[in-house]
């Protein structure tokens, strides 16, 4: 059985997760088995704040898996399944500023 994994780049605008996590269920039928995220320090930080939430208050992430049927357990995501970038001096990057970034 294949499995289906979204590699994403995120900004600081972590609703593209969830737009594509609907969109596959919904269109095509396809419910992700991971999801892994390439981002920036300000991008974890919305996409754990926005879309993980926390125990007391869950993300927008687990009200779109029960919205649309999906276990929330079926799905690996989480801040480990989150990479940050680093610069050229291993320092996680803040933001992107040039092509050396």
């Amino acid at each position: 059985m294949p499995r289906h994994i979204l590699l994403a780049t995120v900004g600081t605008t972590p609703q593209i997760v969830t737009e594509a996590v609907f969109f596959h269920k919904t269109c095509l039928d396809i419910q992700f088995d991971e999801i892994h995220v390439i981002t920036t320090v300000p991008g974890r930080d919305a996409l754990v704040r926005s879309l993980l939430g926390s125990a007391r208050h869950p993300g927008n992430f687990g009200r779109l898996c029960k919205r649309l049927g999906i276990p929330y357990a079926h799905t690996r995501f989480s801040e480990q399944t989150i990479t940050v970038l680093t610069g050229a001096d291993e320092s996680p990057l803040v933001d992107i500023r040039s092509s050396s970034d």
